[in-house]
């Protein structure tokens, strides 16, 4: 039904398709959305490329198609591989991808997907769910149960990818420095 802040009705304009979850939400219908990119002549037109990436590989591609290095440390990866190919070489990343957002309690959602497998934390400290985005891209069996090893990993990666936030400033700050 329509949403009580602001009047919008999701379900009426399908606006997830196929997946499952809408804005903020951790499942597929929340996060998954299409990377385009156009460069005539450098990109293969109607390619389409499986690759799971997210916004955080942006920097690192948009660093090195200017010919930069992109500084160290970040999350993301450069897709320039993947966007010269004019046919996908892999649709396995080497590292996961990770999902985190604040709960209402104080607490905090997770979500994780490394190559056809994607996890999802619901609630703070919730048992995990497990889908195979291959076979289940809407998400509606949870074979966590039935993939004891997989489910396993997905959580020690869901462990190993949480940082807890740094603790906030105050405005102004005390010491009177100035961070703009």
């Amino acid at each position: 039904g329509p949403d009580a802040l602001n009047g919008n009705d999701p379900d009426f304009f399908q606006a997830a398709g196929p997946f499952r979850g809408y804005k903020t939400d951790l499942y597929e219908g929340g996060i998954r959305v299409p990377f385009l990119a156009r460069w005539p002549g450098k990109f293969a037109a109607g390619t389409v490329n499986p690759y799971p990436c997210a916004f955080w590989d942006f920097f690192p591609t948009a660093a090195e198609l200017a010919g930069l290095p992109a500084p160290r440390g970040l999350d993301g990866q450069s897709l320039v591989p993947q966007l010269l190919a004019r046919t996908p070489t892999t649709t396995t990343r080497e590292t996961g991808l990770y999902w985190e957002r604040s709960d209402e309690k104080d607490g905090y959602l997770q979500a994780a997907r490394i190559g056809d497998w994607k996890a999802v934390r619901p609630a703070h400290k919730a048992p995990i769910e497990l889908y195979n985005l291959n076979s289940d891209a809407g998400e509606k069996t949870n074979v966590a149960a039935q993939q004891p090893e997989i489910r396993r990993k997905m959580e020690d990666f869901l462990a190993s990818a949480h940082r807890d936030a740094r603790p906030q400033t105050s405005y102004p700050p005390k010491d009177g420095r100035r961070y703009y």
